[in-house]
């Protein structure tokens, strides 16, 4: 295996799990992204369902000036006719320029812009109807005023019936937007949850396995350490980490080596020390007979002489 040092590996645990926390904030970050623009949508349909009740509004006005002309002969409405259509036609405007540059176009996109189209087309039957009232020189009680104001009722109908269609297709676009959201927003909460969760058992299982492995090796170190101290040489340390502790580990094994041949030399240096003391105390306790005999032998000799030949001979 590779040998990693215990800063080492210290040093890429914290890095990785920093790493984690990179990746863990980034995926915060897109999720931030996407609620963002989640909301860039919602507040593009909020937009459409005014400028739609906007146009209602406007309109509910722009068929106001042609009655009331009919039925008061003031010239003044001509003036307002033609202020509240071109505001009508501006609120029109702005709600198509609001649909073809919203983002993520709605479902029934398609079918709302039709309708404006076809609310614009009438608005000019409106417009030229209106126009024909206005030259009525004599507006009050006039039937020819009455059969047009008639059918601008009807085109008005129409129109009216157009705009609440758009009006609820946007708010159907609108709940529809709301729930996708709501739905998103579970989906990116139990993600960001899962991730979190993940990353923090990935982290605790290295950081664990790190640490317990540091931990247990100096465990058996201290176990050897203990048993040295009660005398025992024949205790080993066995380290499989490719670390500081195997190569402390095996210093400590031969030391313990060398001081079980140091007390091997000792114990072999003290038999043969108890072997000499043994033996001069034998050799000590055999020279004090041995020294009453050979007096003996001198007296007797001294005494005898060569008198006998046979005591003679063993006297030598």
């Amino acid at each position: 295996g590779v040998c990693m040092s215990i800063n080492k590996k210290l040093t890429m645990t914290i890095c990785f799990l920093g790493l984690l926390m990179i990746v863990l904030a980034i995926s915060g970050i897109m999720q931030i992204d996407r609620m963002s623009a989640r909301s860039k949508i919602m507040l593009g349909r909020s937009e459409l369902i005014n400028a739609a009740y906007e146009m209602t509004i406007d309109f509910e006005r722009v068929v106001m000036p042609a009655n009331d002309y009919l039925i008061h002969g003031n010239k003044d409405e001509i003036n307002n006719f033609d202020e509240l259509l071109a505001k009508l036609k501006g609120s029109t405007a702005k709600w198509q320029d609001l649909l073809e540059h919203t983002q993520n176009h709605p479902e029934h996109a398609q079918e709302e812009m039709e309708l404006v189209v076809h609310v614009n087309a009438d608005l000019t039957k409106i417009e030229a109807l209106a126009k024909q009232i206005f030259q009525l020189p004599e507006p009050i009680g006039n039937p020819q005023g009455a059969k047009m104001m008639e059918e601008m009722d009807k085109v008005a109908d129409s129109i009216s019936g157009d705009l609440n269609a758009v009006v609820n297709l946007t708010k159907k676009d609108m709940q529809d937007a709301v729930i996708l959201n709501k739905n998103i927003q579970d989906k990116a909460k139990l993600t960001f949850t899962i991730t979190v969760l993940l990353f923090l058992l990935i982290g605790f299982t290295i950081a664990y396995k790190v640490s317990s492995g540091i931990s247990r090796n100096i465990q058996k170190l201290m176990v050897g350490t203990n048993s040295l101290a009660t005398g025992n040489l024949a205790q080993r340390v066995i380290i499989n980490s490719k670390d500081e502790l195997k190569t402390l580990a095996e210093h400590f094994n031969v030391m313990l080596e060398k001081l079980k041949d140091s007390q091997d030399k000792l114990m072999h240096s003290e038999k043969l020390a108890a072997v000499g003391r043994l033996a001069s105390a034998v050799g000590h306790e055999l020279r004090n007979p041995l020294g009453i005999i050979k007096n003996a032998q001198y007296y007797i000799k001294s005494k005898v002489g060569t008198q006998d030949e046979k005591v003679a001979h063993h006297l030598q």
